[in-house]
């Protein structure tokens, strides 16, 4: 027997636990949301935000509420496309468990 007809086991090993967003969706929601809230609030605190010298505040929290409506575009679209992929008897959460198994 030689040392390349040994199989080598793995270092780690996955844990078999269910992911509990697997498409992403609620991450990218609530993301989008806190990006949302704090351009409202650069809008409200513009003047002080300007005083300070912190403008450019503005236009990091109007680009990542922009780049999260993409992704949850994004992510919405991959949820739709893993749903119709799901095999009938089975729930679309449930196959893509499956699928990390």
């Amino acid at each position: 027997m030689s040392i390349s007809d040994r199989r080598q086991k793995p270092l780690l090993r996955q844990a078999s636990v269910r992911a509990l967003d697997p498409d992403g969706i609620a991450v990218t929601s609530v993301g989008t949301l806190l990006f949302a809230l704090a351009w409202v609030i650069c809008l409200v605190e513009r003047q002080w935000l300007a005083e300070i010298g912190y403008s450019w505040v503005e236009a990091v929290t109007l680009t990542g509420f922009a780049m999260g409506l993409i992704g949850m575009g994004v992510t919405y679209r991959g949820h739709l496309r893993n749903r119709s992929k799901a095999p009938e008897n089975m729930p679309a959460d449930d196959h893509a468990a499956e699928e990390q198994s």
